[in-house]
């Protein structure tokens, strides 16, 4: 998740802290995608999911079509290999060929070859699909009702905008994703008062989660559903109806995902217990429910119950100048002070801004504007195994290690070693709504 990471320990006393950069590679596969690494692109607009051939062809295609040849199935998942300029190369799981494109709005697949026909800029739409444009020719990856695929100018259209999913055999590591409804087209939230519904998405962490597989024992297969923004576990049982239940709370209920193997067209996933038998429901009302295994898969009164699982990690919004988010892993709460600089000037400090960080916690702070977006210090004061820690740092000369961490980066990670407070800054990878959320 985080990319050019540098990790630093916080001084006892007030002074710098050198960084130590860590080395980036030309190309990386995103963390939660190295177990599974194949992810699916299904055309918001036709339903039809993006696919290639031996011969080099690209097309869309139903879900279903190599229903009776497994094998084939693999033409249709494309690996993500992120580059260092933010783009992407999407790798065919089949032939082994690359996404590419030309100046005359073609799109087919082509050996490796590292041109900038072969990189893709992502960009997330409002409802957490993707647009996908080529670098080299700046145009739109784009399909059609006859199952067409080229590249286009952008005009914003569904045709355009494609959902990326992930493929058969969900991967076991924790990963982060968006569950959408099959029916409602909504995704399921969670806020601070452990309330489970849908809503429309608005990207922010209440609707994301982090699926974490436990595997053996009696439930082989079976996923723990934390949501990111309260760190609470999706749970339930037909008599109590769906909650979320905090990880010191006990035991969060297992959940397996069970492939739709009837209406195997759309790639849907079934969120069901074995325990309780039964499985995650939900209505046009925004209503999320448990219910019986009591009728045919294939009917279609029970197609609210199959849910599309979404990557939503493969790029952030930009936040506004003079905001950072702040996430608080050291176990203790934390108590936060940024000394906030005037304009351009290090020596002058415009404000103080202080907020308790509580244990377990992310959040988007916005403690700057466009004209005044930058730290010239940070101070953490935390209790930690029984023992007072404050720490500070002051940036006095610009260009420094610090100066480039603390104005470089916008994502911040507090953790404790068991002797020290570290702190990582990095590129965030992900969205933090605003403060308040729903």
């Amino acid at each position: 998740m985080y990319r050019l990471m540098i990790r630093r320990f916080l001084a006892l006393t007030v002074g710098l802290v050198l960084a130590m950069p860590g080395a980036a590679a030309a190309q990386q596969i995103p963390a939660h995608l190295q177990e599974k690494k194949y992810l699916l692109l299904m055309d918001k607009a036709t339903g039809f999911y993006l696919g290639s051939d031996a011969a080099k062809s690209v097309y869309t295609t139903s879900w279903d079509t190599f229903r009776d040849n497994g094998n084939k199935l693999y033409y249709q998942m494309w690996q993500f290999i992120r580059n260092d300029d933010g783009t992407y190369v999407l790798r065919n799981e089949q032939t082994g060929f690359i996404l590419d494109s030309n100046a005359a709005k073609s799109v087919y697949t082509h050996v490796a070859n590292g041109g900038d026909f072969q990189k893709w800029q992502l960009t997330r739409s409002d409802d957490g699909s993707y647009f996908f444009r080529n670098k080299a020719t700046g145009f739109i990856l784009d399909s059609n009702a006859a199952k067409s695929v080229y590249t286009h100018v952008a005009n914003g259209g569904d045709f355009q905008q494609w959902r990326v999913q992930f493929s058969a055999g969900v991967p076991k590591v924790g990963f982060p994703c968006v569950i959408r409804n099959k029916v409602t087209g909504l995704v399921l939230a969670s806020n601070t008062a452990k309330n489970v519904y849908t809503h429309v998405t608005n990207g922010g962490t209440f609707e994301q989660w982090e699926v974490n597989g436990i595997g053996g024992g009696s439930n082989p297969g079976s996923y723990r559903i934390r949501n990111r923004s309260t760190g609470a576990f999706l749970d339930g049982d037909r008599a109590k109806g769906v909650r979320m239940r905090d990880a010191n709370d006990g035991f969060s209920l297992p959940w397996m995902l069970v492939r739709d193997h009837v209406n195997s067209y759309d790639n849907s996933y079934m969120v069901w217990s074995n325990e309780g038998q039964c499985f995650l429901d939900s209505d046009a009302a925004k209503n999320v429910y448990l219910r019986d295994l009591n009728q045919p898969l294939n009917q279609p009164q029970s197609q609210s119950k199959w849910w599309w699982i979404e990557e939503t990690d493969l790029v952030a919004k930009p936040l506004p100048r003079g905001t950072k988010v702040f996430e608080n892993a050291t176990g203790a709460s934390l108590y936060v002070e940024l000394s906030v600089q005037r304009g351009d000037d290090l020596r002058q400090t415009l404000k103080k801004v202080e907020f308790q960080l509580p244990k377990g916690a992310r959040q988007r702070k916005a403690y700057g504007d466009d004209a005044n977006p930058f730290l010239n210090g940070i101070r953490l004061t935390a209790t930690v195994d029984g023992k007072m820690m404050q720490k500070s740092e002051l940036v006095i000369t610009k260009g420094t290690p610090l100066d480039n961490e603390l104005n470089g980066h916008d994502y911040a990670i507090f953790r404790y070693d068991g002797k020290n407070i570290t702190e990582e800054m990095a590129k965030r990878s992900f969205d933090v709504p605003a403060e308040g959320g729903p």
